[in-house]
C-alpha cells in the first residue's frame, strides 16, 4: 500500500460527504458518520487493497474513523473560536 494514499482518501471522503450533506439539505446528518466508514471500506477495497480483502476492510474502516474524526476536531474548532471571537468583543 501507498502510505500517500490514505490523506488524500480521507480528504476526498469528507467532500463528498460534505457535498452530498449540502445537496440534500442536512436529511441525513444521522448517518454521515456510517456513510464515511461504508465509503472508505469501499474505496479501500477497490483502489488501495483489491488483491488483499482483510488489509482493504481494516485499512478502510482506518480511512471512514479518520474522516469522521477529523471532520468533528474541525467543528469544535470552529465552536471554540467563535466563542473566543464573542467574550473578545464584549
Amino acid at each position: 500500500m501507498v502510505e500517500y494514499n490514505l490523506p488524500i482518501m480521507v480528504s476526498l471522503i469528507i467532500g463528498v460527504s460534505s457535498t452530498l450533506k449540502k445537496v440534500f439539505n442536512h436529511k441525513y446528518d444521522r448517518i454521515e458518520p456510517l456513510f464515511k466508514l461504508l465509503l472508505g471500506v469501499l474505496v479501500s477495497i477497490v483502489y488501495i487493497n483489491p488483491a488483499n480483502i482483510k488489509k482493504g476492510i481494516l485499512d478502510g474502516i482506518l480511512i471512514g474513523l479518520a474522516a469522521n474524526g477529523f471532520n468533528d476536531y474541525a467543528r469544535g474548532i470552529k465552536a471554540s473560536y467563535s466563542i473566543y471571537r464573542t467574550q473578545k468583543h464584549k
